[in-house]
């Protein structure tokens, strides 16, 4: 569980720092010609962590509840979780797909 608890730390200190104005000001000013692929290599970097802690969770955890989960419990687990994939789902298509993972940084660079 402590190792569990290290690698969400780690996500969520690394996503709020690389996600902070002074730091991707350093970036712009410092490494000009990164700059540009910054949100392609955050988006990497991210995902990478985010499936370690998935295959961490999926792979290793064992399950230790507090309360057992009830059918109505288990329900509203998987409803939140919907809800999340598709808030997600639709925060990508208004921002745009590649903008949002960066990728279209590389497709300006091929032309």
């Amino acid at each position: 569980m402590i190792v569990l608890i290290t690698l969400l730390i780690v996500f969520y200190v690394l996503h709020s720092v690389l996600a902070a104005q002074r730091f991707k000001q350093y970036i712009s000013t410092g490494y000009p010609n990164l700059f540009p692929y910054y949100r392609l290599l955050y988006t990497v970097l991210s995902a990478g962590l985010w499936a370690l802690i998935s295959w961490w969770f999926i792979m290793r955890h064992q399950y230790h509840y507090l309360v057992t989960p009830s059918t109505a419990l288990s329900t509203a687990g998987y409803v939140l979780v919907i809800a999340g994939v598709l808030l997600v789902a639709v925060s990508v298509m208004r921002y745009g797909a590649l903008a949002f993972t960066g990728i279209d940084a590389l497709l300006k660079q091929q032309q």
